[in-house]
């Protein structure tokens, strides 16, 4: 008995090299796509951020126009100037930049761009009526006296100089 020597027939043809790549490739745009969704939920995650700080910001601001208007003894400085205005000036365009680079300043917020700006409105003074109070429903003290309402605008600035917040209110005290 001999040995027989088979010969056998190379029968690849390099297709478990294409299977591989195909499989890399798509591995690789999963990838890919991986990487955009997280840098887009990143930037999303920052833009929420900084709205919240500029509504932080302009929430201080309120409450320092407040602060000032409980220290103001007479509305004559009310003329349209220094982020003042009388009754019968007429209300700015709060969403341009133009009325703001001459309103007042508030304290500044930690994290934010520049500190939150507002301006404030002489809207009305009330004379004294025993039916009237400043208090909601009537509830507390009844104080009486004139009442003057002002129309409070702060613009609020988030983390960067990008994200702004409007808020408005009003305010009303007896001088």
């Amino acid at each position: 008995m001999g040995f027989r020597i088979l010969k056998l027939r190379k029968t690849q043809n390099g297709s478990a090299l294409i299977v591989s790549l195909l499989f890399l490739i798509v591995l690789t745009m999963l990838g890919l796509v991986g990487m955009q969704t997280t840098t887009m939920e990143e930037k999303m995650a920052g833009n929420t951020r900084d709205q919240y700080l500029a509504f932080q910001s302009a929430e201080s601001g309120l409450r320092d126009a407040e602060l000032f208007l409980e220290n103001v003894v007479t509305t004559a400085a009310f003329n349209g100037t220094n982020g003042l205005y009388s009754a019968d000036d007429a209300e700015p365009n709060y969403f341009s930049d133009s009325p703001w680079t001459n309103a007042r300043l508030g304290n500044a917020v930690a994290g934010t761009a520049e500190r939150p700006r507002f301006i404030i409105q002489h809207i009305v003074d009330i004379e004294d009526n025993s039916k009237r109070s400043l208090n909601i429903g009537g509830y507390g003290k009844r104080n009486t006296g004139d009442i003057t309402a002002f129309r409070i605008t702060v613009r609020g600035t988030g983390g960067s100089d990008t994200a702004h917040v409007y808020l408005q209110s009003h305010y009303g005290r007896r001088l």
